[in-house]
């Protein structure tokens, strides 16, 4: 008897460790196949990532890059935040994080800035270098505002990585199935 209560909660801790980051806390997210969709209550966004990806979820955040025996450098972060009273755009908060970023000490090169669309939102999309440490990577970040439970909020979707990622396919499709599937939750 004892063998098999330890035979169920080894099965129970398995499941648990190996969803991980695909815990939805009670609400379905439709994820593409090889995906997994990821949301939890304390943020207002559900996102998908390859399922062999690696996930990292906390309160506001959640990102994901591959597996440890990758040689990708890449990652992919989604983060909600009350959004700076004083940005009323999200090209206006692209305005203000190219500030800081400019004052950072960090070498960037800004290549382009344009207005997209994220879910139903107005968005801006910023694509930059940026030398940190002697590495070299580019970036690419996607800021949306949007209104939601009585709260200005901004999201944020950044991909980092090498030219070598950037190039990288599988890496290229993950960013673009995280935006195309990036739902707000209101």
């Amino acid at each position: 008897m004892k063998k098999i209560i330890s035979f169920v909660l080894c099965v129970v801790m398995l499941q648990m460790l190996l969803s991980g980051c695909s815990s939805s806390e009670g609400t379905t997210v439709d994820a593409p196949e090889g995906y997994v969709g990821v949301t939890n209550d304390a943020i207002h966004f559900s996102v998908c990532y390859p399922q062999s990806w690696i996930c990292d979820r906390n309160d506001g955040m959640i990102s994901f890059s591959p597996a440890g025996d990758s040689s990708s450098k890449a990652s992919i972060s989604v983060h909600e935040s009350s959004a700076m009273i004083e940005a009323v755009s999200p090209a206006d908060y692209w305005s203000k994080s190219k500030e800081e970023l400019e004052k950072s000490g960090n070498k960037c090169n800004f290549l382009e800035s344009k207005e997209i669309k994220l879910g139903d939102a107005d968005a801006c999309q910023a694509v930059y270098g940026m030398e940190v440490g002697g590495n070299a990577y580019k970036v690419t970040q996607i800021f949306a505002y949007k209104y939601i439970d009585s709260s200005h909020r901004m999201f944020t979707i950044t991909f980092t990585g090498t030219e070598a990622d950037y190039e990288n396919n599988d890496v290229n499709s993950a960013f673009k199935t995280a935006v195309s599937t990036f739902l707000f939750k209101e």
